[in-house]
């Protein structure tokens, strides 16, 4: 028979008119709060230790599989970490390379800026001879032209007389 909260009442104020307040809270407090039905025995305990100890090592079985699993993505990033580090590796040793062309290319252009540097001032020096000669070659170029054709009348005279 299942002992009713108002039950464990009338009991505890027979215990104080029998024994006192004292004795009457010591003896409540002896008493499970409950039926005697729900309070578990060695054996319950034993079973559910059982229970409780086949479920941990369900659950660490299960975490030892995932170990194994975790273990082999470690390594799948390890090699990939590897197969990363060996392509920078590449493209840092090609970048080297663009940077020595890159600076032999401005070597390059660095002297033929100054040869056209120099050619500039050939081409100044030139221009100005040029200028010097302008009016000695105009002359020279009109008694050259009045040669010719002096020359050439006189052929035509000469060609015409015989």
């Amino acid at each position: 028979m299942a002992v009713s909260e108002r039950r464990r009442h009338a009991l505890h104020e027979a215990f104080v008119e029998t024994f006192g307040a004292d004795v009457a809270e010591t003896a409540m407090d002896l008493l499970p709060p409950v039926g005697w039905t729900d309070v578990a025995t060695r054996q319950d305990l034993d079973h559910l230790a059982v229970r409780t100890d086949l479920r941990f090592d369900a659950v660490d079985t299960r975490l030892d599989g995932l170990d194994h699993r975790l273990d082999g993505l470690d390594r799948r990033f390890d090699r990939m970490d590897a197969r990363l580090e060996e392509r920078f590796e590449q493209v840092d040793a090609r970048f080297e390379q663009v940077d020595a062309r890159f600076e032999r290319l401005e070597t390059q252009l660095d002297r033929m800026d100054g040869r056209f540097d120099r050619m500039d001032a050939r081409f100044d020096e030139f221009g100005a001879r040029f200028d010097e000669l302008g009016g000695d070659l105009r002359r020279f170029v009109f008694q050259v032209v009045g040669l010719v054709t002096g020359a050439m009348a006189t052929t035509a005279v000469v060609l015409r007389l015989l």
